[in-house]
């Protein structure tokens, strides 16, 4: 794209753009000035976009009409308007019935005379205003119709205004873009995503959510700009599994529990078999044995959270055989504590070896804070039951009121 070769006086153009453009006039060669203009194209359009912002969006078109009846009478015939707003007329549209040369009309606002005996055309005809003119509420606008051939007809003008009330304001939507989340491991393995739509235009800091079972290891923060060229931005947090502490006997399945760090809310995790108070593994019973192939551990208990509690201190129940009992698990909170963050139940299932995560629940701050007992799920068939429901609060032998098998 080139610059325009129209451009008449160049000192008034440089007195105008020269301190947005950070140049100095009088070291200008201003034989070159079109070259230099060239090469500051895209700030000037730039500067031109901020002007365009600053005068969008300020007021609602609008269009006023007015008609009447000319009599067969030789005489100016005035029509008058006032708007009850501050206005900015745009342009007048007039037309009529029948036509005589002879007949012209004027526009006068606030007694200035702006269009003087315009001559009236066979067919309708708009006048567009090049520069909008201002009209503040309760001026009286007139349009004189001079009707020098002495015909009758019908005549009508309509004034078109920008409105620039703000009680009649009507915004335009800001533009808007969207920004996709995805969170993936160190081999590219897709984890979790998230899309975020309606984010207005401009810079922006994305920070990681919480992945239940996945930790962060980079970046911690992202920063995207949203414009008209990249309406879509996507960006990656790297995550890894969170290690499980070792687990020094044989099971099918495991329930990990874990809670925000640094907390002194005592969350304990229990399991019953079978909706069977007497067959319950928890912080006084750690372990149940049925027989050789059927038995349950609690294996980790912590009463607080240290600074890294959510990874390092889970509470964890494993639980080997127990294919013809149903698991019933739950979580209270002993001490009454405040919880802040999300506490999160993960189900593992021992498969060829390896620990594979069949299912998150995610428990509210509001569902576990203070007194708050909350049946999470069942383990039956080789599947994990979702439930998580409140029951009545206990801190030892739970409510099983609700329990099912």
């Amino acid at each position: 794209m080139s610059m325009p070769s129209y451009i008449i006086n160049w000192e008034e153009l440089l007195e105008i753009l020269g301190d947005k453009l950070e140049i100095d006039i009088n070291d200008i060669d201003l034989s070159d000035l079109e070259n230099y203009l060239v090469e500051q194209f895209e700030t000037i359009i730039d500067l031109l976009k901020q002007i365009l912002e600053l005068l969008k969006d300020k007021g609602v078109q609008r269009i006023h009409s007015i008609s009447n009846h000319i009599p067969a009478v030789v005489a100016p015939f005035k029509f008058t308007t006032t708007f009850e707003e501050d206005v900015l007329i745009t342009g007048i549209t007039y037309s009529q019935s029948a036509w005589k040369y002879q007949d012209s009309w004027n526009l006068e606002v606030d007694g200035n005379l702006l269009f003087e005996e315009i001559g009236t055309k066979e067919i309708g005809e708009s006048k567009a205003m090049n520069v909008f003119y201002y009209v503040p509420a309760g001026k009286p606008i007139n349009i004189i119709f001079h009707n020098d051939s002495g015909n009758s007809r019908l005549v009508w003008f309509d004034i078109e205004y920008i409105d620039l009330s703000m009680s009649n304001y009507i915004p335009t939507p800001k533009p808007t873009g969207i920004i996709v989340v995805n969170y993936i491991t160190e081999d590219r393995i897709l984890i979790d995503s998230k899309t975020l739509t309606g984010i207005a235009y401009g810079s922006h800091i994305i920070k990681p959510e919480d992945i239940p079972g996945y930790s962060l290891v980079g970046p911690d923060r992202h920063s995207v700009r949203l414009s008209d060229i990249e309406t879509t931005v996507t960006v990656e947090f790297i995550v890894k599994n969170e290690e499980l502490p070792p687990i020094n006997n044989p099971y099918d399945w495991l329930v990990v529990m874990r809670w925000e760090d640094g907390s002194s809310a005592d969350i304990d995790l229990h399991c019953y078999f079978d909706c069977n108070s007497n067959k319950h593994v928890y912080y006084s019973e750690r372990e149940l044995v049925i027989d050789e192939e059927n038995k349950a551990w609690l294996n980790y208990d912590y009463t607080r959270h240290g600074a890294n509690g959510r990874q390092d201190e889970p509470e964890i129940i494993s639980i080997l055989g127990m294919n013809n009992y149903t698991s019933n698990i739950y979580i209270t909170n002993y001490n009454k504590g405040t919880i802040e963050e999300n506490v999160t139940i993960e189900i593992y299932k021992r498969e060829d070896n390896k620990d594979v995560r069949i299912h998150t629940a995610t428990i509210a701050p509001s569902q576990i804070s203070e007194e708050k007992t909350i049946y999470v799920g069942n383990i039956k068939n080789g599947e994990f039951i979702v439930i998580k429901e409140n029951v009545p609060y206990e801190q030892r032998n739970l409510n099983l009121s609700s329990c099912r098998v």
